[in-house]
């Protein structure tokens, strides 16, 4: 009996023996890029267990062969011998094949915000970086208030290139300025009301574009006034209220009436 014990033994020995023996050791390896977001390819295949960097994996020891891919980027394709280490560290560096266009809207005294449209190689764009092989790209910019810009951009790989809006704008519209006046300051703590065809706007200096419009006044102390003017292209239409002033019917009858009440108080007194 002693002697079938140590024979089941020395079998269980011999078979962990074994089974250490069929499991070969791995060793770690881990992958990284610049940029990341590299797409690997490991011995000629996508391995799922490190698909994209950064990510790491245990591999047997031998020569691994490593593909990297990102768009916009050169390939890369490399070697590495596993079983130097424990743990080892592939990094690729990928080399860019873009350059980078910027295009900003631009304005000239705030006029004619939010209102561009961008196109890109004769497609409606976005503004902002875009990320472009090297070549030559068409540019459209478009705004009601300034002449079309239409022009080209070189992209070189590794540059940034900046699209001068802003050297570029040529507007089209024509200035009306007008500030409020009152006659001897006659309730000129009220404000005038400015309306330009029929939509009001502050006093002051007013983009327009050219055409013909009708500016309204209003006040309770004076007659409207009403006219009608034509805005040109880089002209500033400027007009003299003061030379328009009639005290309002409404205004000379509270007038009489507090001249009237002011005598009655006045008897009083004497």
């Amino acid at each position: 009996m002693k002697t079938m014990k140590i024979s089941l033994l020395a079998v269980f020995l011999f078979i962990g023996y074994v089974t250490a023996e069929l499991e070969p050791k791995t060793y770690l390896v881990r992958f990284t890029s610049m940029p990341s977001g590299a797409i690997l390819k490991l011995d000629g295949i996508f391995d799922p267990r490190c698909f994209e960097t950064p990510c790491q994996a245990h591999f047997r020891k031998g020569l691994i062969e490593v593909g990297a891919a990102l768009e916009l980027h050169e390939t890369v394709d490399t070697s590495f011998f596993v079983g130097k280490a424990d743990s080892s560290h592939v990094y690729i560096k990928l080399k860019s094949i873009f350059g980078v266009l910027n295009v900003r809207p631009a304005y000239l005294d705030h006029v004619g915000i939010d209102e561009w449209s961008f196109s890109f190689n004769g497609v409606p764009s976005s503004f902002g970086e875009k990320r472009l092989l090297p070549g030559v790209y068409a540019i459209g910019l478009f705004n009601r208030w300034y002449e079309d810009i239409v022009d080209s951009a070189v992209i070189k790989n590794d540059e940034s290139t900046e699209f001068d809006v802003l050297g570029k704008l040529k507007p089209k519209w024509g200035i009306l300025e007008m500030q409020p006046t009152y006659l001897n300051d006659i309730c000129s703590d009220e404000p005038w009301k400015l309306t330009v065809n029929g939509k009001q706007i502050p006093f002051g200096r007013k983009a327009l574009l050219p055409g013909k419009y009708t500016i309204a006044l209003t006040h309770r102390c004076y007659k409207d006034i009403e006219f009608d003017t034509d805005i040109k292209k880089d002209v500033t239409a400027s007009f003299d209220m003061s030379k328009m002033l009639t005290l309002s019917a409404e205004y000379k009858w509270w007038y009489n009436k507090q001249q009237q009440q002011d005598k009655k108080k006045k008897k009083s007194i004497e």
